[in-house]
This record gives C-alpha cells, sequence and structure tokens, in this order.
C-alpha cells in the first residue's frame, strides 16, 4: 500500500538546508551531473529493508533522471533526482520514481513514489535557500 503525503505538508529536517534546481547556476547543475555520472551508488539499508521501490524502477531512475534538488543534512551532501520513466504500480496509476541520493556516501538514502503529473504546484519554496553548492563540496 502507498502511503501518500497531503498536499502542501512541509517536513523540516533539523540540521538540512536545500536548495531548489530553479535557484542552480549553470555551473551548479554540471556540477552535479558530473558527480552523479561518475558514482556507482548503492542502495542504503533503508532502502533494502523497506523494498520500497521494485529494483528496476531503481535502475530505470538512474539511468534518466531530472534533478531536483541539492541538500546537506549534518554535512552529508545529497541530491533528490526523479526518474523520467513513468511506472505504473498496482493502483494503476502512472508515478515517477524519486530518489535521495548520498554524494558523500555512495547511497541511495531513500526512495519513493510520485504521481508523473505533480508539477508540484502548490511548492513551498520557503523551505528552500539559495547558497553556494560548492561550499559544501
Amino acid at each position: 500500500m502507498l502511503d501518500y503525503t497531503h498536499v502542501g505538508e512541509i517536513n523540516r529536517t533539523d540540521g538540512q538546508i536545500k536548495k531548489h534546481h530553479t535557484m542552480f547556476k549553470e555551473t551548479e547543475f554540471n556540477l552535479l551531473r558530473n558527480i552523479l555520472k561518475g558514482m556507482s551508488v548503492t542502495p542504503s539499508s533503508h532502502v533494502t529493508n523497506k523494498r520500497i521501490a521494485r529494483k528496476n524502477h531503481i535502475k530505470n531512475a538512474l539511468s534518466k533522471y531530472s534533478i531536483i534538488e541539492f541538500n546537506n543534512t549534518n554535512s552529508d551532501c545529497r541530491v533528490l533526482i526523479r526518474g523520467r520513466k513513468v511506472e505504473t504500480l498496482e493502483d494503476l496509476r502512472d508515478y515517477n520514481l524519486c530518489l535521495v541520493i548520498s554524494l558523500t556516501r555512495a547511497k541511495i538514502v531513500t526512495v519513493y513514489y510520485n504521481l508523473y503529473d505533480d508539477k508540484h504546484n502548490s511548492i513551498n519554496m520557503n523551505r528552500y535557500s539559495d547558497f553556494d553548492i560548492l561550499q559544501y563540496m
């Protein structure tokens, strides 16, 4: 059974600073793309124990994705990516798989499905800060 987050709900993490892709400089996009391209990631125990996503969905998401955000969580540099492949799940709705990847540990921290047609029109940009990603790398 899928667990849905309520629209507009804001979850905050202590010790975390986030930057949304709409705030990225081209050099930041390029840096993150190059790091991800050269990185071999493995699922965290959280991902493997929970069996949140199918292995082939993870593979699909890692092959074609959009970078959604960068965050630094207690000195762990992370990116949120959204796979571009549409996956149909048991509820017969279409989703993209989202992955949070630790650049520091080369681990997939967590994964979740997001409705493919959800454009996040109600996103609260107050959660994000405009900072230089390089200061955390």
